[in-house]
């Protein structure tokens, strides 16, 4: 079908030469040469049975994970009841599904409401699920991981990651500072925070500096 079609266009465009008379009868010859040259070509290398192929779409960006595996294990410890839907949930983040994240967390507080940590990563999915906003439902999620630990340093450590991820230095840095006022001096996580804490002061001072 494809041959006849460029044979019927090429002898169009002869014809139109020959009529018009645009070229010498030499010339003719030669433009009907290359024409058929072309035919030629294509009716031996073309293959125009083949499917099409459309340029495959770019993979989604990885997106941060609903609740980062080492920075947990520093408040809540490496394996507990929350493992499961963290990792399930890690794993939509990491294909840049934030929606299917945001699904499996709810799933999970709605499983287990009491349990701190899972309503932390809810609201670190629905943070990361609205370009990197704290929307309300992500504030309550927050709330309700506070409501279900009082006394954990978790989820005002995490409330204030979500903060400096928008850039709101100083509610981040406040929040810090007094986790680490009531913090038990044995606490395992007592020193990281310290360190976070000097490095976000230094930064703030970099960028205040003229």
């Amino acid at each position: 079908m494809g041959i006849a079609i460029g044979l019927a266009l090429a002898g169009a465009i002869w014809v139109l030469l020959w009529r018009t008379r645009p070229l010498s009868t030499s010339s003719l010859q030669i433009a009907g040469a290359a024409l058929m040259i072309g035919l030629a070509g294509y009716a031996l290398q073309g293959r125009p049975g083949l499917a099409g192929s459309p340029a495959a779409a770019r993979p989604p960006e990885p997106l941060p994970p609903a609740m980062p595996v080492e920075l947990a294990s520093e408040f809540y410890g490496r394996f507990n009841s929350a493992t499961f839907w963290l990792v399930l949930a890690n794993s939509y983040m990491k294909r840049g599904d934030s929606a299917s994240g945001v699904a499996t967390l709810q799933s999970a507080v709605r499983a287990r409401p009491r349990d701190s940590e899972l309503w932390i990563a809810f609201g670190n999915a629905l943070v990361t699920h609205g370009g990197g906003r704290t929307s309300p439902a992500a504030e309550l999620a927050y709330r309700r991981a506070d409501a279900a630990a009082p006394d954990h340093p978790g989820p005002a450590f995490f409330y204030g990651l979500a903060r400096l991820r928008q850039g709101d230095v100083g509610t981040a840095l406040a929040l810090w500072k007094r986790v680490l006022a009531s913090a038990p001096p044995t606490a395992s996580w007592r020193t990281g925070l310290e360190l976070r804490i000097s490095l976000v002061e230094r930064l703030q001072s970099e960028q205040r500096a003229p």
